[in-house]
């Protein structure tokens, strides 16, 4: 806690056990400590608690964040134009997605 208090770094945590693993980033996730697991879980409720699940999620929510903005050029069922100014946002948002 004192670490998390003083905005700490990130810290590298290691067991002698996968099982070992998964009780340590229990006790972190439960004092709200923001971890991630290298490598998946045997246990159900770590699944969202590993690397890959975070990289996944990063991903997902930058394609909503694509789909919502290409939404907006919809109307009616047909596509509307986007100005010059739309689509080199929406190619730099394509390129950061490539770029993670």
């Amino acid at each position: 806690s004192t670490l998390k208090a003083n905005g700490a770094w990130p810290v590298l945590a290691c067991a002698d056990s996968n099982v070992a693993v998964d009780q340590l980033l229990k006790g972190l996730l439960a004092r709200n400590v923001r971890a991630l697991r290298l490598g998946p879980s045997s246990d159900s409720i770590l699944q969202n608690a590993t690397v890959e699940a975070e990289v996944q999620w990063r991903v997902n929510l930058k394609l909503k964040k694509i789909n919502d903005f290409r939404a907006q050029f919809i109307v009616d069922g047909k596509r509307v134009d986007m100005d010059y100014a739309d689509r080199l946002y929406l190619n730099k948002m394509y390129d950061d997605l490539r770029e993670f």
